[in-house]
Parts: structure tokens; C-alpha cells; sequence
């Protein structure tokens, strides 16, 4: 698992979709921010976020192995992270001791916020959560609270004629409360891209993304001989206007190869922005051991959005076995 948004929504679901294939135990092999190693990883992500979620999200599975990151001598001991295992291993000492079941009761449970009236947010900013791979799913949803049923299908891909077997170019719809703007962020190119943008089937934007012109959008390029073609990093944005109503928007790669999109991004869309906790929870007869993390705390939304807004009076209720004394 690299260069996923968030390690919690990525890693229980393959964990419980191997879990039930192959009716075994399973533990994620491999994981990190970044899979071109050190330099990238701190730049992408300085504090460390995506190590930490990783680790918590490992333990709270039915598996409770912690994942392994792979930069053991470049990054955990160069930058001297133990204490990031220590915080999590010593929190699961009692529970991996134990001789009794591990039951996952509750993975990725949401509570909205209840407190004052959740604010309005001008802007919806949708980081795709599908690695490499064939694209599934042709139709996202996005209710007025801004969720999304299948938002871990979004792809960050997408490809063009040489892998049509897995194309699949999203579409997204949406009701826009004000006239605003739709953007795309991309960030690699693969070949010589085409970036449309249809709204409501009309072509709304046809951007080419050529890297084999010498003054082209690129920042940087390589020429890989394997494959005969270039390989750049563009990072720009494009966007188009959105007037406001429902819309359907489809965004494709019509070039050759792929692109990778950082964030698809509903600019003045006026949707719902929920505050909200999610909630890990694993119990072992009267023991309830819960992971609470504010749902926008994962390196790629702090990375591009900075630091989510703290949740205060949140309220949760727990379930519990029996009567008598806790000790939280």
C-alpha cells in the first residue's frame, strides 16, 4: 500500500475483503506515504501522519499485526520515529496478551458532529482513494452533506487508449447551490496525456499534456527507455465553470497512457461540510478498545488543506457488555 490518501479506509478494507476470500489471517505486507522512498515521503508528509494512522489502523483489524513499513533505515531509525510504535504497541499490550477473542465491532464508525449547527462549506475537495488498478465504477454520488457511498472507488488514475481494459472515467454528480467551479489537480503523467472535462455531455475543457515538447506545462521529466516514453510531474490545476444546479461531470484521460489526479475539487458547490469523528472499536469480553480520530486527519488532506478544524462537545455512546465499573 503506497501513495494512498488514508491508510484507515484503505487497510480494513483489503484486510476483512482477504479475511473473507481466503479464510485466513491477514497483515498488510508493505505500506508507506510515498513509494519512491525517503526524500518524497518527508516532503509529502512531515509530521508523520501517515506512519502513525497506518500502525493504529493495523492494530484495530481482526489481525491486530501492525503493518510494515519498508524505510526501516532511511526514515524510522534516520529520523528516530520509535516512539510512534511505542505509543501503539504499549496501548496494545494488554490486548494482544490476552488469550481471549478479538471481536471487530466497529470499523470506520461515523459520528457527525451534534454540537451547533455544522457549517456550510463553500468547497468539497474529493482526494481519490483507488490505487492502480482497472477502474470499477463509472457514477459518483454526492448527497447535499457531501458523502459519498463509494468515495473509496474514486480513482486516482486515469487511463488512456493503451490500458483500455481499465478505463473507467468517473462521473460525478452533484447539485451546485451557487455558480462556482470544478477543478482537477494533476500531479504524474505517463505518455502523452489528454485531459477532458464534460459537463452534462458537453466538452467543457480539452487540456493536452505533452511531455515530449520541450517548453510544455511539465515541472519535470524523464525519458523511460523500458517503455519508449516519457514520464512528468505537471502538478497544475484546471478547471471549468459550473453554473449553479444538478450536474453530471465527467472527467476522462484521452491521451495514451495515464494520468494520476491529486484531488478532484467542487469550488463554491455549497455542500454540507460535517464534522465528524471516526471510531475504531475492538472488544474482548467486558475490555472495549476504541481509536477516535478526527475523519479529515490523513497525510494527503493535511498535506493540501492543512490542519482540520478541532471537534469540540462530540458526543459518543458505547456499547458495553454488562453493568458494574469501567476504568477508561
Amino acid at each position: 500500500h503506497y501513495n494512498q490518501p488514508d491508510f484507515t479506509s484503505s487497510f480494513p478494507e483489503t484486510i476483512l475483503l482477504y479475511e473473507k476470500r481466503f479464510q485466513k489471517p491477514h497483515v498488510v505486507g508493505e505500506f508507506g506515504v510515498d513509494f519512491r522512498g525517503a526524500k518524497e515521503t518527508r516532503e509529502n508528509d512531515p509530521e508523520n501522519i501517515g506512519l502513525h494512522n497506518g500502525l493504529w489502523a493495523g492494530l484495530f483489524s481482526p489481525t491486530p499485526i501492525l503493518p510494515l513499513t519498508w524505510w526501516w533505515d532511511t526514515i524510522i531509525d534516520a529520523d528516530s520515529l520509535y516512539s510512534i510504535f511505542y505509543s501503539v504497541a504499549n496501548f496494545g499490550k494488554d490486548m494482544i496478551e490476552s488469550s481471549d477473542e478479538i471481536i471487530l465491532f466497529w470499523v470506520n464508525h461515523r459520528i457527525v458532529h451534534a454540537g451547533d449547527e455544522a457549517d456550510l462549506s463553500d468547497n468539497l475537495v474529493l482526494f481519490p482513494h483507488k490505487p492502480w488498478g482497472k477502474n470499477t465504477e463509472p457514477i459518483f454520488r454526492i448527497k447535499e452533506n457531501g458523502l459519498i457511498q463509494n468515495k473509496y472507488k474514486v480513482p486516482s488514475f486515469l487511463f488512456g487508449s493503451e490500458k483500455k481494459g481499465m478505463r473507467q472515467p468517473p462521473t460525478f454528480k452533484i447539485h451546485y447551490q451557487n455558480d462556482g467551479k470544478f477543478r482537477v489537480h494533476v500531479n504524474h503523467v505517463s505518455g502523452e496525456g489528454m485531459l477532458r472535462i464534460f459537463l452534462d455531455e458537453k466538452l467543457a475543457l480539452e487540456q493536452p499534456l505533452r511531455l515530449a515538447e520541450e517548453n510544455g506545462d511539465w515541472e519535470e521529466r524523464i525519458w523511460r527507455e523500458e517503455w519508449s516514453i516519457y514520464q512528468g510531474l505537471f502538478n497544475k490545476v484546471y478547471e471549468i465553470d459550473v453554473p449553479a444546479g444538478f450536474h453530471a461531470i465527467r472527467v476522462q484521460n484521452d491521451g495514451i497512457d495515464w494520468l494520476e489526479i491529486v484531488s478532484y475539487q467542487f469550488i463554491n458547490c455549497g455542500v454540507q461540510n460535517l464534522e465528524v469523528l471516526n471510531v475504531m472499536g475492538i472488544r474482548q469480553k467486558s475490555d472495549v478498545y476504541l481509536w477516535i480520530r478526527h475523519e479529515e486527519s490523513f497525510w494527503k488532506n493535511v498535506r493540501y488543506q492543512g490542519e482540520p478544524r478541532t471537534i469540540v462537545n462530540a458526543k459518543m455512546d458505547v456499547p458495553l457488555l454488562s453493568s458494574g465499573e469501567y476504568r477508561i
